[in-house]
């Protein structure tokens, strides 16, 4: 039985020496049980944030690509409608018509250049 206690004594009194070792490197405490049960599932909640918003952002990406390229197509579309209609007024005299037309709906605000 003294022999149990000593060596009782001796475990207690290393295991006192590695957590001041621990205390004076300034090592956080070791995490037991359910302590760490939910500290793995506070990582594992953060990994699954972190996976959907990078899918989250990937998707944006993708969609504003898809963005950028529909507004060149449309503005390139555009282009193309004035030139014709500017060849259309000059082949029938009237040049610059439209020209004049959209002056009174630029200075209400309403052109969509």
């Amino acid at each position: 039985l003294k022999e149990c206690t000593n060596e009782w004594t001796e475990a207690e009194n290393e295991l006192s020496q590695k957590k001041e070792e621990m205390r004076s490197t300034g090592a956080e405490q070791v995490l037991t049980g359910p302590e760490f049960k939910k500290y793995i599932a506070m990582i594992r909640n953060k990994g699954n944030t972190y996976k959907a918003k990078r899918s989250e952002m990937t998707d944006l990406r993708a969609e504003v690509g898809g963005l950028a390229r529909t507004a060149d197509i449309l503005q390139n579309q555009y282009n193309e409608v004035k030139q014709t209609i500017a060849q259309m007024e000059k082949e029938r005299g009237i040049a610059c018509y439209t020209d004049t037309q959209d002056q009174p709906e630029k200075q209400r605000g309403g052109a969509w250049e």
